[in-house]
Order: C-alpha cells, then structure tokens, then sequence
C-alpha cells in the first residue's frame, strides 16, 4: 500500500511567530520564544534549525513513503516560496500549499501570486489560538468574515482547489468545525481538510464523535491524522489512545 504523507513542513529558515511571540533558534532542533518557553521544533537529526527538501526526501525514502503534501504554519513561518521550489524539483514525491495572513494589506496580492502566477491549488489555513493567527489577531469567525469572504471567493473559481485548515483543540477560540461545516456547503467546488482530525483529547471522545458526525455529512470534507499523539501527549508506541 502507497504511503502519502498529508501534513508535512519544510522550512528552509525559521521565521516563526505566534502568540508569545518569535523563536530564536538554539541549534539542535531546539527554540527558545520570545516569552522565555524552549521547545523543540526538530527531531534529533532532523536538522538543527531547519528541515529542508533533501532531509525530507530522506526522511521519507527511510519510512517508505512516496509522497508528501508541504503545509504552512506560523509554528515555523510561512515557508510558501521555498514549498513551491520543493514541489517544482520534485514533482512526483511533493505537493505545495501556501498560507496567507488575511489581515495584511497585500493579502488579496499575495492570493493572487500565488494562485494565478505559482499556480498553487492548496491552501493551509492556520488559525489556531495555540500556534496560528488567532493567537496574534482579533477573533474572527471563518465563515463570517469578510476577509476570508474575499479568499474564499475568488478560490471557489478554481474547482477542486483544497482547503486545509488547523483550528485548534476545543479550549481555544479557533475551533470551529460549525464554520468549517458551513463552508463546505457554500462552497461544494471546494476541498476542505480538517487537521489533527478536529484535535481529539483524551476523555473528550464524545465530543469528537459529535464533531465526526457533523464534518462526515458533506463529501468534500476529509481529515488528517497528523500528531495525533503529539495533541494526546503519548510518547509511547504504540499509542493507545491514538
């Protein structure tokens, strides 16, 4: 059976940002934020402060996987240009996805380059409170903001174009599986990825079996199951919970 990894970042130089602020790398796969937290960003021998296309290719031929779908995140920075040179060297192993910040002057700008000039039909919505952009903007609702209104339009004009979207676990503000329902049914051209399949946390099962039940009634919504334990907080294979 293929292998295809669904989540994967590239990230050719830190540039991270969220809500405590920047990280500073310290070598060895380990950050230290503006805040003070240190943390680790990169497994051992992964890189130490950057995973590019070559150690991900490695990475991948190591576990036997064929391909892989490159995300954004502003966990690392958004890595859109140095993604899309990745997926046009290597066009059979990677796919790109861009991110854009829709409270930036040039959003509508950066939208267009990279749709209609880099030709991208992917795009990573990174809202999360914990890692993404609810944790440095106003709240906004995804469904309801005329920024995102904006984005989503002139997307819909390209069918099949995919959505993933990270919104985080259900304590933050960002997690809206509501909104992500009603985007799917206003705009049936579209694919929208949930990540993480919608977060779920240990104890709180039926909530996500709520969540499943409500995401599985449009056929253009999928999830993806990456760090699953990570979220769970599991350090054991195999993972029981997970």
């Amino acid at each position: 059976m293929e292998k295809i990894d669904a989540h994967l970042h590239l990230v050719r130089d830190l540039a991270s940002y969220k809500g405590i602020g920047r990280s500073n790398a310290l070598g060895n796969g380990e950050v230290i934020w503006d805040d003070g937290f240190k943390t680790r960003l990169f497994p051992a021998g992964w890189g130490a402060d950057s995973f590019r296309m070559d150690q991900a290719l490695q990475v991948l031929a190591q576990n036997d996987v064929s391909k892989a779908v490159l995300l954004q995140g502003s966990l690392y920075g958004f890595q859109n240009y140095y993604s899309w040179q990745a997926a046009k060297k290597h066009p059979d192993r990677f796919i790109a996805a861009f991110s854009v910040d829709p409270f930036a002057d040039g959003a509508m700008k950066i939208v267009d380059r990279h749709v209609r000039d880099l030709g991208f039909r992917t795009m990573k919505l990174e809202i999360s409170q914990g890692g993404g952009l609810m944790g440095y903007h106003e709240e906004f609702r995804l469904d309801a903001d005329p920024r995102w209104e904006e984005i989503f339009e002139y997307i819909a004009r390209y069918p099949g174009f995919v959505v993933a979207i990270d919104y985080g676990d259900a304590g933050q503000k960002s997690h809206q599986p509501e909104a992500i329902a009603h985007l799917a049914q206003r705009y049936p051209q579209l694919d929208f990825v949930v990540c993480h399949l919608s977060f779920p946390k240990p104890g709180k099962l039926a909530e996500l079996a709520s969540e499943l039940r409500l995401l599985s009634r449009f056929d253009n919504i999928a999830c993806d199951l990456a760090a699953l334990q990570d979220i769970a907080q599991e350090t054991n294979y195999p993972y029981p919970f997970c």
